[in-house]
């Protein structure tokens, strides 16, 4: 809360204790002002060094959280790929039972035989 000392007739509009209270009732700074004597100047510095603190934690928060994100997507698609890896070992895993499945009933030595091929075609 800033309160300025005096008006232009010299005489305060908003007593200091009373400012002072209010600032401690909401938890805030109280600083007098008087643009005659030049403490107008740093109060604002101050207040521009805690809009700059302000600032800077909230772009830590907004890029923390962003990570967080970017982590959540790498994790997630860390788990897809495995999911496609497993998925594809699995179809492999099919395929080749297929094809040996085929190969065995191609090589069988009782299917193949002249006397059975014979015997199955009259």
């Amino acid at each position: 809360i800033i309160c300025e000392l005096y008006s232009s007739s010299n005489h305060r509009i908003v007593p200091s204790l009373s400012g002072k209270h209010l600032a401690e009732q909401f938890g805030f700074k109280f600083s007098q002002a008087d643009v005659e004597i030049g403490t107008v100047r740093p109060i604002f510095m101050q207040l521009t060094k805690v809009y700059k603190a302000i600032v800077n934690i909230e772009t830590r928060i907004r890029r923390r959280r962003q990570r967080e994100r970017v982590r959540k997507l790498r994790t997630l698609s860390m788990n897809e790929d495995i999911r496609l890896f497993i998925a594809g070992i699995v179809v492999l895993a099919i395929l080749t039972g297929l094809l040996l499945y085929s190969l065995a009933c191609l090589t069988d030595p009782i299917n193949n035989t002249r006397s059975f091929r014979h015997r199955k075609r009259r």
